[in-house]
């Protein structure tokens, strides 16, 4: 197995880590204003139980990719992220507002 270039390594940490955080509040908008409130525990429990059910059946493809060819999996993957960041964008832009301060 080969050792990834160091570049690599932080760069695919730096969007894992950043994806997560700017899942939180897009996923916590989208909720509050389209869910009712006695209907959201039920179905954030639903979509994370979905979520993780995806991972369960994604995450050996992964592995069997990586197996395969390292290279063309890292790059596969980078382009769904990059997919999924793409469609979040309207998203943010329609339920994230942005308090605006005045000086």
């Amino acid at each position: 197995m080969t050792i990834p270039h160091t570049i690599c390594v932080i760069s695919g940490f730096t969007l894992v880590i950043v994806s997560m955080f700017a899942r939180g509040p897009i996923t916590r908008a989208v909720a509050n204003k389209e869910i009712p409130s006695e209907r959201r525990a039920t179905v954030l429990n639903v979509a994370s139980t979905l979520g993780s059910l995806i991972g369960i059946l994604i995450n050996p493809i992964i592995g069997w990719g990586a197996d395969r060819s390292p290279v063309v999996t890292v790059f596969g993957i980078a382009i769904v992220l990059f997919i999924v960041m793409l469609t979040w964008i309207p998203i943010a832009n329609r339920y994230v507002q942005v308090e605006e301060t005045e000086e």
